[in-house]
């Protein structure tokens, strides 16, 4: 093992496989810190987002089902099974794989013919009895078998002579100290420190038959002084809990850190997957085990042990449906006398005695914590580096942390275009990675310190935490260190920036303003927040004046720019979490404003009611300030707004001299303002009408802003960024339009917990504007989902009848979902936090196979 170098494990689809990979990861970098790691998972497992997340390398293989009958399925399964194995095996030689590690699912049987046909050695752990299906397979080739479970080679056949090493845990779990982190746990669900927790929980998907169980045994547990945190689980509808009850009974559609589940329960009650047994066994917490009935019986043997050796108790799945309680009782009246671990009483009867028997000696009382993470915070401007003092010629080899998301993807191609060596780190394959590489970027695809050989500065968003391992390495090198915003004040020296700022519509605006400049021929300098086609890209280099750049209000880092046009689009309540309220978030506009260079001026709407005391207080302070909008006041006044769905057009009049007819080929009356804050600029600065005339009717649009992704089924699928109550509803609007005849379905994911939790009211009334609503979990990196907050609380408050909506979290159910929902002529809107834009394609895919079938 002294020269392990190269190791690939194969696992995904669900947590059973993917939980014990990664754990089983952690551990060989722990003893082999310089050896490589690479996964092989499915295009649609949860592995997509938990390996990654995980910090390790994920290569994407096909996979599908193995067919269990005869049928069409088998007969294609010999040429599916060549190009799945024939793609794991360019992974392995490009790799130089040393050993593969099978965790099971579909995926790890194309990683274990290539390993076979290469005289590789292979290794496959197995928790189950008996093996499943891809283990099966893999045993064929292999006699090195490692099992969980000490019954494990009494129990099959297959597996007698099989090495009992245990069930890897991932290490937040097996490094625990529950009574340490249960305060926190308490108080993150809003759970009481003087009453026992029951945690309910039926895996990933959730198990209906205890949801509905215990929720209907909620008073008698209440009463019984039984707190319950419920895990409802992702693929299960939600189910009623009486509101009167004296005690909490917290429902959350899914808990991705277990640790704090474990931490708050005094017992559990859960399925008898081997992860759960393993997880709640290592932790000792008693259980009572209610095995999946509708398998092998596997579940059973994997919580037999635990149950004779008296850490749990077993209930029959069929006597714990509230429709049994009459069935149950008398079971448990007929075997009073019998054993308490193998007595099935009535569902709230189990869980209330056996919680206050295994929570008897629980007495402590713990301290409330004062505060919880509420995501990314504002930077300090008064430590950044304001525009002028570096170059981008200053910065030396630069490398971007999360260099494929939007923003820092944008200001890599803009110094890579310059002549600025540039590497970056990621951990998913984003759009963007390619066109960097291609422009000789080199994009690492871990976060490790040796991606920091040879840098000179390192860039950082304020997504990044302040313990980052790449940032942390940096700051010990004592490499220079900058905030994205710095980096981009740098490119923007010696340049006349263009800095567009607002609540809504900054991108459509940065890019419309970078076009016309463009056809004026003034090739200018960009960085911007999605992709138009027509510039080719987000980032670029240009050798005019000019710099053409988005300014971001939200964590405060547009107060370092020093730009000669100041554009604000509007103000409205968003990021109040960094800004305190609204008050304060105008006082930052206003700030960012008068930071104008004395020779430039401010572009703003008159017709926006956030801008108003901006205007006036600019203008008492002798700034240039110029307007536009519908107003009679504005200094471009537009008039005859007419929104279609082959575009918008308006009359415009400058300084009251008409100038005619602007068309810009994109529907809505928001996309309409959006250009006339680049016209009036555009004039100002002096370029000429027919050229902005001209940029505008050719304008493509802007990835991820109305753009369309294809059409598969009769169904027409697009991509909006909206994610704010105003950008939500503009674009509803404008699509209830585009869809005619056809109805308008929604996924939709929001962003930040902070904003779907303050402005769920409004998000809700926008959405209700669609037909059919299907709501994703939030995306919030870094933030905390506090009790009855994020996707399930929204879905709950859309005005939309009970089957026009639905909360689906996991990202692997949403394209069945949009099959089983749509038809033909409808049209359907990916809308929301980044990710998002990436599940147009599945959904394509998706309507596409189901409309073949």
């Amino acid at each position: 093992m002294g020269s392990l170098r190269s190791v690939v494990l194969a696992g995904g689809g669900t947590g059973g496989h993917i939980y014990p990979l990664l754990a089983f990861a952690d551990a060989i970098k722990r003893h082999f810190p310089d050896v490589r790691i690479t996964t092989l998972g499915s295009p649609q497992g949860m592995e997509n987002q938990l390996i990654p997340a995980a910090g390790y390398d994920l290569r994407v293989i096909p996979a599908f089902q193995l067919p269990r009958s005869i049928n069409l399925n088998l007969i294609r399964t010999p040429d599916r099974m060549w190009k799945s194995a024939h793609a794991a095996g360019k992974i392995l030689d490009e790799v130089q794989a040393d050993v593969v590690v099978g965790f099971g699912g579909y995926v790890s049987v194309p990683a274990y013919l290539a390993a076979w046909r290469r005289e590789l050695p292979i290794v496959i752990h197995e928790v189950n009895v008996p093996p499943g299906v891809a283990n099966r397979m893999g045993m064929k080739f292999t006699k090195n078998i490692a099992v969980g479970f000490p019954q494990q080679p009494q129990q099959a056949e297959s597996l007698k002579d099989a090495r009992v090493v245990g069930v890897p845990l991932r290490t937040a779990l097996t490094h625990l100290d529950r009574a340490a982190l249960r305060p926190q746990a308490l108080y993150q669900f809003g759970l009481r420190p003087d009453l026992p927790v029951l945690f309910v929980s039926g895996g990933s998907s959730g198990a209906r038959t205890i949801n509905l169980a215990v929720a209907a045994a909620a008073k008698r547990l209440a009463h019984a002084g039984v707190q319950v945190l419920h895990v409802q689980g992702g693929r299960n509808d939600p189910f009623e809990v009486p509101n009167d009850l004296p005690v909490p009974y917290v429902v959350v559609p899914y808990l991705s850190d277990m640790q704090l589940g474990y931490a708050a329960a005094d017992l559990m009650l859960c399925r008898g997957g081997a992860i759960t047994v393993a997880e709640t066994t290592a932790l000792g917490v008693p259980a009572v085990y209610v095995p999946y009935p509708y398998s092998n019986q596997e579940q059973t043997r994997n919580a037999q042990p635990v149950v004779q050796a008296g850490g749990g108790i077993l209930v029959d799945n069929g006597d714990l449906t509230p429709s049994g309680s009459s069935r149950t009782s008398s079971r448990w009246r007929a075997t009073g006398s019998a054993s308490p671990r193998w007595a099935t009483p009535p569902p709230g009867t189990v869980v209330a005695t056996v919680t206050r028997r295994c929570s008897s000696s629980f007495s402590k009382r713990w301290p409330r914590p004062s505060e919880r993470d509420q995501g990314s915070r504002p930077v300090n401007t008064a430590e950044l580096r304001p525009a002028g003092e570096l170059t981008a010629e200053d910065l030396g080899s630069v490398h971007l942390i999360g260099i494929g998301g939007v923003g820092m993807a944008g200001l890599a191609r803009l110094l890579l275009t310059r002549g600025v060596p540039v590497s970056g780190s990621e951990l998913r394959e984003w759009p963007a990675l390619a066109g960097l590489r291609a422009l000789g970027g080199t994009v690492h695809m871990s976060h490790i310190a040796e991606n920091l050989d040879g840098v000179d500065t390192v860039v950082y968003s304020t997504a990044i935490p302040h313990d980052h391992l790449e940032l942390a390495e940096a700051r010990r090198r004592g490499l220079r260190v900058l905030h994205r915003s710095e980096a981009l004040a740098a490119a923007m020296t010696n340049r006349q920036a263009i800095a567009v700022a607002g609540t809504h519509g900054k991108t459509t605006t940065t890019s419309i303003m970078t076009v016309i400049l463009q056809h004026a021929g003034q090739d200018p300098s960009f960085v911007i927040g999605g992709e138009i086609s027509e510039a080719g890209s987000n980032g670029h280099h240009g050798t005019g004046p000019h710099f053409v750049a988005e300014a971001d209000e939200s964590d405060k880092s547009f107060l370092i720019y020093r730009p000669h046009v100041a554009i604000i689009t509007n103000i409205e309540g968003d990021h109040l979490n960094n800004w305190g309220d609204l008050d304060g978030l105008k006082a930052g506009f206003l700030q960012f404003a008068e930071l104008a260079e004395p020779e430039g001026f401010v572009v703003t709407c008159a017709d926006d009611p956030g801008t108003q005391d901006l205007i006036a207080a600019l203008r008492a302070k002798g700034k240039t300030v110029y307007t536009y909008g519908e107003s009679a006041g504005a200094d471009l006044c537009i008039s005859e707004v007419v929104s279609t769905v082959s575009g918008v057009r308006y009359e415009a009049e400058l300084d009251g001299k008409p100038l005619g007819e602007i068309k810009l080929a994109l529907p809505g009356r928001h996309m309409g303002l959006n250009s006339a804050a680049a016209v009036l600029t555009a004039l100002r600065l002096g370029l000429p009408l027919d050229k902005i005339v001209e940029a505008l009717a050719s304008f493509p649009g802007v990835r991820r802003r109305f753009e369309r992704k294809g059409i598969a089924a009769g169904v027409r699928v697009y991509d909006e960024y909206a994610y704010h109550p105003t950008s939500v509803k503009a674009a509803l609007r404008t699509l209830r339009e585009v869809a005619g005849d056809g109805r308008l379905l929604v996924v939709f994911q929001p962003y930040r917990v902070y904003r779907t939790r303050d402005l769920q009211a409004e998000l809700a009334e926008g959405l209700a504007i669609a037909d059919q609503v299907i709501c994703m979990e939030v995306f919030g990196p870094g933030e905390v989902r506090g009790p009855g907050e994020g996707g399930v609380a929204l879905t709950a408050a859309l005005d939309l009848p009970a089957g026009q909506k639905v909360f689906v979290p996991d990202w692997e159910d949403v394209p069945a979902e949009v099959v089983r929902r749509s038809r033909p002529g409808d049209v359907v809107v990916t809308m929301g936090a980044p990710p998002i834009s990436l599940m147009g394609d599945e959904l394509l895919a998706a309507l596409d196979e189901a409309d073949r079938a």
